[in-house]
């Protein structure tokens, strides 16, 4: 980080696994001659990787030429046949009934489990699963090793709300708040130090709201080398709506010059003065100083930064 501020060095860049991918796939494939052989080799990589079941690699197993279960896990129970817990599309299936009022409820297929002999390829099953097999997959976790102190779920809710809030904020022109929400969620919720390797869905949202982060800045220091310091323009501007930049070393400097300004617009006109204070905190929501500025160059530079 640079003075307070997220730097392009602290974004996390993953390279994620795209289970359609060709290169996976031939990854996947690497030493696998036969049809138990691929699905020793789906089990191992989501066993590996300690995936629950909306991460996991999804595929299905054909018996008998007719019948297609998809699949939850399998396992070996003898050399010759296989447990494949799937998801059962026979018409039964389960309620979920949802604890927000404002929610429908969703209807799930059941879970079951098929035992499933290799040599002849029969299928023969029963409803429900074996839990010590399955274990906590069905577990929504994210993080990575035993770090679950937050599921995949909330992790894209907190992002999702922050990319409205920095979005609501940007239209209004609250750059700074925008600014230090984005520093302020990311560090609180240490969206820096969690996996999004098998979370696309979370990724694209954590990316999206650093795009936007970033795009800001830029959008800032464009503004400045175009217009230069201008705070001068608080003279004359009827509606302080746009970018002003001033020539100081601290926020409170920052404050103290816009205030010097309005003031000597205004004069003595009460009602301003009454308001001031709140006045100068929405420009300066707008305003930036010199330090802001060499602060942002840094910030935008993917190269080694002094720290804060």
């Amino acid at each position: 980080m640079k003075n307070g501020y997220f730097t392009m060095n602290d974004y996390v860049a993953v390279v994620q696994e795209r289970f359609s991918d060709p290169n996976f796939v031939k990854k996947l494939m690497t030493g696998v001659t036969t049809k138990v052989g691929l699905i020793e080799a789906i089990e191992k990589y989501n066993s590996d990787n300690n995936l629950n079941e909306k991460e996991r690699i999804k595929y299905s197993i054909g018996i008998s030429g007719h019948l297609y279960i998809t699949v939850i896990r399998c396992y070996k129970i003898s050399d010759s046949t296989y447990v494949v817990v799937g998801r059962d599309n026979n018409g039964y299936g389960i309620l979920n009934k949802s604890e927000d009022p404002n929610k429908s409820n969703e209807f799930d297929t059941t879970i079951s489990t098929h035992v499933v002999d290799v040599v002849d390829i029969s299928d023969v099953w029963i409803s429900g699963y074996d839990p010590d097999k399955i274990g906590d997959i069905l577990t929504d976790r994210s993080g990575s090793g035993d770090d679950k102190t937050i599921d995949t779920r909330e992790l894209e809710k907190i992002l999702t709300n922050l990319k409205n809030d920095m979005n609501s904020m940007l239209s209004t022109g609250e750059l700074r708040l925008l600014l230090n929400k984005f520093t302020y969620v990311m560090k609180t919720n240490k969206l820096n130090e969690y996996t999004y390797k098998t979370k696309s869905t979370a990724y694209n949202l954590y990316t999206s709201v650093w795009t936007k982060y970033i795009s800001v800045i830029k959008n800032i220091l464009v503004n400045y080398t175009e217009i230069g310091i201008n705070i001068d323009r608080l003279l004359t501007d009827r509606s302080y709506s746009q970018y002003y930049f001033v020539i100081a070393d601290t926020d409170a400097k920052t404050k103290e010059i816009i205030k010097e300004k309005l003031l000597e617009k205004h004069g003595n006109d009460n009602f301003v003065n009454s308001h001031i204070d709140g006045v100068v905190e929405e420009i300066y929501n707008r305003t930036f100083s010199t330090t802001d500025i060499e602060t942002f160059k840094k910030v935008i530079t993917k190269t080694p930064v002094d720290g804060d």
